[in-house]
């Protein structure tokens, strides 16, 4: 998430994050893996000690990629602690979810903390292509929202849709950084130069590329606590690009159009 948000750029590396230049506070709410298991929980307790430690050291922009469906309900401190970020005109972004099924009560409905009030939520947009040349991006023919995304997002940024593990597109995936030293063994990878690289699909991929289009808006508007959570918000969803034949539900006001929300007066 935090090479999405804000990798440097033309170090040779082969990445750069949409804030390329931005600092970042990262904060580790997650246990460590096991040699067993990389499917850990966080706390919320911790999730909202870190929120607030990070708008104590003067975070301008918070980028939450964690959820749980909207069934299981609010969460009292995880709550607090965002109110009292957005209060402190820290402008909130998170991941809107990845459990649409038409059938089901929470596909229609923002994960928490993605649901709380004043929150940027973004669900995740998808490629439709041919499927004869993978990565070749002329094959591209449209853009959706993908099919696990859920509705009631705010908008939509790049989040992938493979067909599965063995998928080899590029265009179906978003690539960035990896860890080589992964205590669960599937995990782990050789590189060179200490650079790994791995492919995700999902709408926290798609959430620190709108954080790093914030931290840009910002910059380009005087800096950190420069506009207010909700003008943020209104300069990304007025700036989107609307993707045809989707339903504003499936969509929210579309896809994040970065050169767009950097110039908006």
């Amino acid at each position: 998430m935090s090479g999405l948000a804000v990798a440097l750029a033309n170090n040779g590396f082969g990445f750069a994050g949409v804030g390329y230049s931005t600092h970042l506070q990262i904060y580790r709410i997650f246990p460590q893996t096991t040699a067993l298991s990389d499917q850990q929980t966080a706390d919320t307790g911790d999730e909202a000690q870190a929120i607030r430690d990070a708008v104590a050291h003067g975070a301008a922009v918070i980028n939450l990629s964690v959820g749980s469906p909207n069934s299981s309900g609010a969460d009292l401190a995880e709550q607090q602690a965002v109110a009292f970020a957005i209060a402190a005109n820290v402008i909130v972004v998170a991941a809107n979810g990845n459990e649409f099924l038409p059938t089901t009560s929470d596909s229609n409905l923002s994960n928490f903390p993605a649901a709380y009030p004043s929150v940027i939520r973004v669900g995740a947009s998808a490629v439709i292509d041919d499927n004869t040349t993978p990565g070749n991006l002329s094959s591209i023919a449209a853009e959706t929202a993908a099919s696990y995304s859920n509705s009631s997002a705010t908008l939509l940024a790049p989040g992938g849709d493979s067909s599965g593990q063995t998928d080899n597109d590029l265009l179906h995936w978003i690539q960035g950084y990896s860890t080589t030293t992964a205590n669960f063994v599937a995990d782990q990878c050789s590189n060179t130069g200490g650079i790994c690289r791995v492919l995700f699909n999902g709408t926290s991929q798609a959430t620190p590329q709108v954080s790093g289009a914030v931290a840009l808006i910002l910059a380009t508007h005087g800096g950190t606590h420069a506009l207010t959570p909700a003008r943020v918000q209104s300069i990304l969803t007025s700036t989107t690009d609307v993707l045809p034949g989707i339903l504003a539900t499936r969509q929210g006001a579309g896809r994040l159009n970065v050169g767009r929300a950097v110039v908006a007066p």
